[in-house]
Parts: C-alpha cells; sequence; structure tokens
C-alpha cells in the first residue's frame, strides 16, 4: 500500500524517516518527535506508553487483538496501542520514575542560569549536595588513592624520551648567545 518509489526496504527501521526527511511515529505514523524508550515517536505514543507502564493498567481489546493503530484510530483500543509501542521496541526499563524526572528538569533548568557551569548544571557543589556523607568520604577515598599510585612525572617512560642537550658555545662575538640543540637518539632496550 506504499505509494510508488517510497517502498521500504526490510532493513529500514519502522518509523524512522519519509521520503521527505519527515520523522515518522514507529507506533501510529504520526510526526514524531525523537527517539523516546528507544524507538522514534510522537510526543503522544511516548506519553500513553509511559503512563500505562507506570499506572500498570491491563488493556483488553475487544476485537482479538487485530485493531489498526493509526494517527487517526490510535485511541480507539489500548490494548492494541500498547502492544504495538512493544513489537517496535519501546522498553520499560527506560522509563524514569518522578523523582527522577523532576531532578532531570532542576537540573536542565540551572544551565542557563548563573552559578552553574555549562556541561556541569549547578556546578560541582550541586552535584556534591545530592551525595551521602558516605558517597563523599568514599569519593575522597577514590581520589586520594589515585594521586598517590599516580606518577604524573611519567618517568617510567623515561627511556623513551629523546636526549636534550644545551650548548652554549663560546661567544662569537661582543654578545654571547645561547642556543638549545636537540639530538634524538635511538631508544636503546
Amino acid at each position: 500500500p506504499n505509494p510508488p518509489g517510497t517502498e521500504r526496504s526490510p532493513r529500514d527501521p519502522p518509523g524512522d524517516t519519509e521520503p521527505d526527511g519527515d520523522k515518522v511515529c514507529a507506533v501510529c505514523g504520526d510526526r514524531a518527535s525523537g527517539y523516546h524508550f528507544h524507538v522514534m515517536s510522537c510526543e503522544g505514543c511516548k506519553g500513553f506508553f509511559r503512563r500505562s507502564v507506570i499506572k500498570g493498567v491491563r488493556f483488553t481489546c475487544p476485537l482479538a487483538r487485530r485493531c489498526p493503530v493509526t494517527k487517526a484510530k490510535r485511541r480507539q483500543c489500548q490494548a492494541c496501542r500498547l502492544q504495538k509501542c512493544l513489537d517496535v521496541g519501546m522498553r520499560r526499563d527506560m522509563i524514569m520514575s518522578e523523582e527522577a524526572l523532576r531532578r532531570r528538569r532542576e537540573l536542565r533548568g540551572q544551565r542557563g542560569q548563573p552559578g552553574g557551569q555549562q556541561g556541569q548544571p549547578g556546578g560541582q557543589q550541586g552535584q556534591r549536595a545530592g551525595l551521602t556523607a558516605e558517597q563523599q568520604e568514599l569519593i575522597a577515598l577514590l581520589i586520594a588513592a589515585h594521586q598517590r599510585t599516580f606518577d604524573s612525572s611519567f618517568s617510567q617512560f623515561s627511556s623513551y624520551w629523546p636526549a636534550v642537550r644545551l650548548f652554549v658555545p663560546s661567544p662569537p662575538g661582543p654578545e654571547p648567545s645561547l642556543s638549545l640543540s636537540l639530538s634524538l637518539s635511538p631508544c636503546e632496550e
């Protein structure tokens, strides 16, 4: 039933893009807003899937699970819509808890505000405030152990370094000059 020239190859994932470049929901065929729960989907199907899984509702289909799930008919049978969400690959394990969503929204809100660092929302203190005393102590111990064992001079690689010699020639004229001479020698093992 595809228009000529728009046939999908078996390798094309459902709900990726239309020939005109628009992203398409893999569940209902509406315009997709991005990948949600591991599937290209619209905001409607994203919200439906999230609510259905969180509430743990068991839907029943009056037509033996053969209902079409399209943009126009997606609200007619919740059982078939949820089953199609699962069939196209939406993952229950990717749904964040209400608390995790709240924290994520707070961090996103802090990104553009003064005092928050770009890339590290809320700065380092904002991140540490959410840690327990035990977690902070463990982090401090790990940092100290790393600093004790990390050789910042990289002395174990000294046998691979080129020889650097300082050459100070006798002054050719009234004003002395210094020059640096590098001589590279092959590494000897």
